[in-house]
């Protein structure tokens, strides 16, 4: 069984063989510390980096990078962007040189990752909406096809209506309703 000790984040075993656990996330924000900081999580992580930051320990956030210690290296940019309060941007000379470089070589941009995804996200909403936008169609027309008259009403209701299951099931129950009332629409307030 493992007891703490005096110092945080420092738990020991006295079974048989001395054993020691260290918690880095439990640990003071000391400089005997440093080096199992970078191990942390969250908060304590967060303010590990902002102490070296403050300290102009950057040498040492680097190190740690580099040699792969750290284990969330974005903390240490929304640290730095924290301590400059700023937000990442993009400057107006680089969207200038981006905007420049895609107009005379736009087939780069299918090749780079973020835009593939960009446009197959983009592929796969468009589908949907297209599927979306058919299947409230295609309920419309059944309903005027059914029943002489339907009221504006259930065609805004319709037309609003972004959920697929619902359109299909209510096209379902076009088949065996005599009004639309038994579908759930009420003739006077959808």
């Amino acid at each position: 069984m493992f007891f703490p000790t005096k110092e945080p984040g420092i738990y020991r075993c006295r079974d048989r063989l001395s054993q020691w656990i260290i918690h880095p996330s439990e640990l003071t924000l000391s400089p005997k510390n440093y080096p199992l900081l970078p191990l942390a999580q969250g908060k304590k992580l967060e303010q590990f980096v902002a102490l070296c930051l403050k300290q102009g320990l950057i040498d040492y956030l680097k190190l740690t990078l580099d040699i792969g210690i750290i284990n969330d290296p974005n903390v240490i940019l929304q640290k730095i962007l924290e301590m400059q309060q700023m937000k990442p941007t993009i400057h107006e000379d680089t969207l200038r040189s981006l905007d420049q470089f895609f107009r005379k070589m736009p087939e780069k941009m299918k090749e780079m990752s973020i835009f593939q995804d960009a446009l197959a996200n983009s592929q796969k909403y468009g589908q949907q909406l297209g599927t979306l936008y058919a299947q409230q169609r295609t309920l419309i027309r059944q309903l005027r096809r059914k029943f002489a008259s339907v009221p504006e009403n259930v065609v805004q209701k319709i037309e609003s209506t972004d959920d697929i299951e619902l359109l299909d099931n209510w096209l379902v129950q076009i088949i065996v309703a005599d009004s639309l009332a038994k579908i759930g629409f009420q003739q006077k307030g959808v």
